[in-house]
């Protein structure tokens, strides 16, 4: 805790840091009142008072304070600053001989001679004092412009600070929230370090805490952990000083564990149950003697057909595509609870399919099931939905940080965004819930941000059109929904545009005039004019009360946001979101679940394998011998013929892919690896392969590709030119 030594620490230096940050806290609370008191007494005409506290506690104080700079920088910045007043030669006048001007307003001097000139000491004191204050604010200890600050609220806390006009009046507290629209869908938009992520968890969290109050609970769903555990500290306390500081200024507690009625708080983390996880590193809980991250799996028959289809289809042309839907439609009607290897067996039955076609669609499926977690539904490890809604006091938290692969880990959002949508529709008594999807760009990006594989493209684009649903369907299904982006731009156009709220940390004029025309508001121009700079003031456009109760009222702007309770992620100093929690967690330490003699099934099932199609008999063994295979499959022997080298290992890529063998291919980039596939391919041709060029580029001599080859080649061209479509064909 932020109050305890970290561990590690000395208890020496424990009391440096904190009797250092009471020292900080005290130095600006020593600035905000002399700046006021000496204010006061220049607004009632003491001038000597209002010298005395320039003196002898402002400027001694500016000049403790860590961060203060020479006079000559502050000179450089805040002169050019428009919103700060700056009377560089006052200040100076008064710094250099402090005492004179005390002694001269003191003895009702109205002007004087200093150093030689005639000054109207009342004016230089007024500006020097404008001028101090200036620097304080340019520090953010006080406000540059004097506005209003009320409370923000949502649905059972404060959010931030709305600053107000003087003239406004929303009242105070002020909701920023309104549910007239039905279930909320909130988009948070802003560039990196503006506080869009501490902004959506601190709403995530408002969220939460409706379970400590009477009427309203919340069940919260923490969806995507894509990559180091950013998503694992709903139940630690807030550790960041800066963020702790500003919950202080807002006058809030800097972290959950001072506040006794909402300090008992709970997570489960739940990851897919993929190969090798009990070897991975995670938090072990050694009082309670468990592991903070338990394993799930996936039914396949939950796997939606459109997710299923496309991913398959990724690999084939569109003339299949009937044929593969209606290999899903038969399984499904013929099986409750079907495997993988069940449609791999109807595609091997199907007639109509080439041998070709059949080895990528079932390579494909292959590829799925050896990432571990599709299993069925008599798996242990199948998640419990309904215990998962209804324990509204625990977060439950998602993460992908384990997946081995891109695939993976959309295949596991994606059927999460499916699956809570269909459960709860078949439920009745549960509570509403709330999902919060970070970085949504990464698992539906618009078509131009797609990745260039060509199954993690169809699977995003299947996301895309899961999550439009859900916004059509979510009053229905109680699901309210957090999500973040750099810019609206970055989502598929269908998604983007259905937020019905959106929270703007920064954005172009064109961004958001189309944000105001996709909530069906016009007042652009105004709320352009309350936009910041600052990290954490954002503008709230839609589903804000004063606008449900204000016709001409559209948005409300700035709000400075407050940090969560609990922790947030400083990457820098946190690694990782499991190294992290042991930093903190005295009861928590690292361990494999191999270590503790824990064995979850994290290996595939052998009556969940899948038989890769082979077609040539008796060939080399695409899984053990992919290089021996791809020349058996796919190179013809003749005296004449060349490939060029890169052609060649283009197509054995695709080979493996369609095999099932590697996500990705290898990777050529490495010289390694590139010298291993040349020494183990010039063996396993029959016949010398023989050094030449082919147009210009490095070639393989006395062989081609034959016709199975090609196609490989052709498919994995095809796809790099629907990666590199130009902007101008994007929706």
């Amino acid at each position: 805790m932020s109050s305890e030594p970290d561990s590690g620490e000395r208890y020496g230096e424990y009391v440096q840091r904190q009797t250092s940050r009471q020292q900080s806290y005290s130095r600006q609370n020593t600035l905000k009142e002399g700046v006021k008191n000496a204010n006061e007494h220049l607004a009632k005409g003491r001038h000597y008072e209002a010298a005395c506290i320039l003196r002898d506690v402002v400027l001694p104080t500016i000049h403790e304070l860590e961060s203060a700079k020479p006079m000559s920088v502050y000179h450089a910045e805040i002169g050019t600053d428009d919103d700060l007043p700056w009377y560089w030669s006052a200040l100076k006048r008064f710094k250099d001989q402090p005492h004179a001007y005390c002694r001269a307003v003191a003895a009702g001097n109205a002007t004087t001679v200093l150093d030689g000139d005639t000054r109207r000491v009342t004016q230089t004191i007024r500006r020097a004092v404008a001028s101090a204050e200036s620097i304080v604010a340019h520090h953010d200890i006080t406000e540059s412009s004097m506005k209003n600050r009320v409370d923000a609220v949502g649905f059972s806390s404060k959010l931030g600070e709305h600053l107000q006009d003087p003239e406004m009046d929303f009242g105070d507290p002020v909701r920023a929230v309104a549910e007239q629209a039905g279930a909320l869908k909130t988009l948070f938009c802003g560039g990196t370090g503006m506080g869009k992520s501490t902004g959506v968890e601190r709403e995530a969290e408002d969220y939460y805490l409706t379970n400590w109050q009477e009427g309203r609970d919340f069940k919260l769903i923490d969806l995507v952990g894509l990559r180091d555990g950013e998503n694992w500290f709903y139940d630690i306390p807030q550790q960041q000083d800066d963020l702790r500081r500003i919950r202080e200024e807002q006058g809030l507690a800097p972290d959950f564990a001072e506040v006794a009625e909402t300090s008992d708080r709970d997570i489960e983390i739940l990851a897919p149950l993929t190969p090798d996880l009990t070897q991975q590193e995670m938090p072990f809980d050694e009082d309670d003697e468990e592991f903070i991250v338990k394993p799930f799996t996936v039914p396949a028959s939950e796997l939606s057909k459109p997710l299923l289809v496309s991913l398959i289809m990724s690999r084939l042309s569109e003339g299949e595509e009937q044929t593969i839907r209606g290999v899903y439609d038969d399984v499904d009607a013929t099986q409750d609870d079907w495997a993988l290897a069940d449609l791999a067996d109807h595609i091997r039955s199907r007639d109509e399919l080439g041998e070709k076609h059949k080895a990528k669609a079932i390579g494909v499926l292959r590829s799925l099931q050896q990432e571990g977690f599709i299993r069925t539904h008599d798996d242990e490890n199948t998640l419990e939905w309904r215990e998962i809604f209804k324990s509204t006091e625990t977060v439950t938290v998602f993460t992908q940080a384990f997946c081995r692969n891109k695939i993976s880990r959309l295949v596991t959002f994606a059927y999460l965004i499916n699956a809570i949508q269909r459960e709860r529709e078949q439920m009745i008594g549960i509570p509403q819930c709330v999902l919060l999807a970070r970085e949504l760009w990464k698992v539906c990006p618009h078509k131009q941000r797609q990745s260039f594989d060509a199954r993690s493209a169809a699977l995003q684009e299947a996301i895309g059109q899961m999550l439009a649903e859900i916004f059509r369907e979510n009053r229905h299904s109680g699901i309210h929904l957090l999500a973040d982006t750099q810019q609206p731009s970055d989502l598929l156009k269908p998604v983007r545009e259905m937020f019905n709220r959106y929270v703007i940390y920064s954005a172009n004029k064109d961004t958001i005039k189309d944000i105001f025309s996709w909530t069906q508001n016009n007042r652009w121009d105004s709320f352009w004019s309350t936009m910041t700079a600052k990290s954490g003031e954002a503008g709230v456009i839609g589903q804000v009360e004063p606008a449900i109760e204000e016709r001409d009222v559209e948005f409300l702007s700035p709000i400075a946001y407050a940090p969560p309770s609990h922790h947030h992620r400083d990457a820098e100093t946190d690694l990782t979101g499991w190294h992290a929690r042991c930093k903190y967690l005295d009861n928590e330490e690292l361990a494999t679940p191999m270590s503790k003699g824990i064995r979850w099934e994290d290996y595939v099932p052998d009556h969940l394998e899948i038989t890769p199609v082979s077609t040539h008999e008796d060939g080399p063994d695409p899984q053990t011998q992919p290089v021996a295979a791809f020349v058996n499959e796919c190179i013809a022997y003749t005296s004449e013929g060349s490939e060029k080298r890169t052609d060649v290992r283009t197509a054995f890529n695709e080979f493996v892919k369609a095999k099932g063998r590697s996500e990705n291919g290898w990777d050529f980039d490495d010289n390694g690896v590139m010298v291993r596939f040349g020494d183990q391919f010039k063996t396993a041709v029959d016949g010398e392969v023989r050094r030449t060029t082919k147009r210009g580029d490095n070639a393989y001599g006395n062989i081609v590709l034959n016709e199975v080859g090609k196609s490989h080649l052709e498919s994995a061209m095809d796809g790099l030119e629907d990666a590199a479509k130009p902007l101008a064909d994007a929706d």
